[in-house]
């Protein structure tokens, strides 16, 4: 299996859409297209954390379910990594944070690029 990359972009980008509010930027581009037709895949999150964990997203996998999927996931982590955290979160609030795309690798794992 070759990698694939999705990139995730809005309709309207008055800024940098954030994880925290993937909501107030727009229309998400291609949210319904399909991403992968597994009945469901693992993704890796590991930025900006010193411990990753993994998500697991069931199908339809699609642009829109995977991309609030992954706001999800962080909110939830934020949520529950105070002092002594279980996920080490290093350097970056909630709302520093964008999802720019995601990667396929060769083992079928999602890995995430986010920015901060």
């Amino acid at each position: 299996m070759k990698a694939t990359t999705i990139y995730f972009e809005f309709e309207s980008r008055d800024e940098t859409p954030r994880i925290a509010a993937p909501e107030e930027y727009g229309e998400l581009l291609g949210a319904g297209t399909l991403m992968d037709e597994r009945d469901a895949v693992d993704v890796v999150i590991d930025y900006p954390l010193d411990i990753p964990t993994t998500l697991r997203i069931a199908k339809p996998i699609t642009v829109e379910r995977f991309a609030r999927g992954v706001a999800d996931a962080y909110r939830v982590i934020y949520a529950n990594d105070g002092p002594d955290g279980p996920y080490g979160i290093a350097g970056h609030g909630i709302d520093e944070l964008y999802l720019e795309s995601a990667s396929r690798r060769s083992n079928g794992m999602w890995h995430l690029m986010i920015g901060s």
